[in-house]
C-alpha cells in the first residue's frame, strides 16, 4: 500500500467534473464527477489509525461497463457495496445485468445500475485530476 499517493494533497469536492486516469496504463482514462469524498482508515487492519480520503465517483453507464470489476466498492443507494458478477450484452458490451456481494452469504443480489451513485477510485491505481 502506497500511502504517499492515498494522502496527496487534493482540492476536489463533491460534484466536481474530473478525469481518472489508470496509473499502470496511463493511455485508459475515463471522465466523470465526484459524487462524495469520505475519510476512512487506509486499512482496517493495518493502517486503522492513518485516516485517507474514499473518492466515489459517478460515470456514465458506457464507461462502468469498461472499468466496473467483481470486487470494486461501490455506493449504492448511499449505502457501501461490493459488486458481484457482471454480466454485458453480447451485442453492445453493455452492463445488462450487475450483482452485490454479500460478506456472509454466497448469494449474490441483483442491483440497479442507475442506482450506483458512485465507485471507489483508489489513487494508489488512478490518478484524479479536475477537468
Amino acid at each position: 500500500m502506497n500511502l504517499r499517493l492515498l494522502q496527496e494533497e487534493h482540492d476536489f469536492r463533491s460534484g466536481d467534473s474530473v478525469i481518472v486516469i489508470e496509473r499502470q496504463y496511463p493511455h485508459n482514462s475515463y471522465e466523470g464527477i465526484i459524487y462524495t469524498i469520505i475519510h476512512l482508515p487506509a486499512n482496517k487492519t493495518f493502517y486503522k489509525d492513518i485516516y485517507v480520503p474514499y473518492f466515489y465517483v459517478k460515470f456514465s453507464d458506457d464507461i462502468y461497463a469498461k472499468i466496473l470489476k467483481r470486487g470494486w466498492e461501490i455506493l449504492y443507494q448511499g449505502k457501501q457495496k461490493v459488486v458481484g458478477n457482471i454480466i454485458l450484452s453480447p451485442e453492445n458490451n453493455m452492463i445488462e445485468k450487475i450483482y452485490e456481494q454479500r460478506d456472509f452469504s454466497s448469494a449474490e443480489y441483483e442491483i440497479k445500475l442507475e442506482y450506483i451513485n458512485g465507485i471507489l477510485i483508489w489513487r494508489e491505481g488512478y490518478e484524479i485530476k479536475n477537468i
